[in-house]
């Protein structure tokens, strides 16, 4: 599916280059899908500070209610042209 999603881009949007998506490691889900169908990990700033001491970021990684705190979240990028 992933495949045919960015082969129709591909063909059908011209001016999309680059296509972006996210894995949440704190719901168990790797990117296994995104890495097996050629899409690199390219690191947000918020993964990499978490990585690097443990501690978050002020946004709370995408927290709607200000409470909840969220891991963040692994960032996918295919270059399309």
């Amino acid at each position: 599916m992933m495949g045919w999603v960015v082969r129709q881009i591909r063909r059908e949007i011209k001016e999309v280059k680059t296509l972006v998506s996210y894995s949440d490691p704190g719901h168990g889900h790797s990117g296994a899908i995104y890495k097996a169908s050629g899409w690199h990990n390219r690191p947000t700033h918020h993964e990499e500070r978490f990585k690097a001491n443990g501690v978050g970021y002020p946004s709370g990684h995408g927290s709607w209610n200000k409470e909840t705190i969220q891991r963040p979240k692994q960032r996918w990028c295919i270059e399309i042209e």
